[in-house]
């Protein structure tokens, strides 16, 4: 849940520029399924 924060905020820092927020949506996406597991 901690990361699904982290990627609002970045968005709002640089709402500009959506080339890197696609990127982080990527990676995040694989640490939400890492998330279940882990658990």
């Amino acid at each position: 849940n901690t990361n699904g924060v982290s990627i609002p905020i970045k968005l709002q820092q640089s709402p500009a520029t959506p080339t890197p927020v696609t990127t982080n949506i990527q990676p995040t996406n694989r640490s939400n399924s890492m998330t279940p597991l882990g658990q």
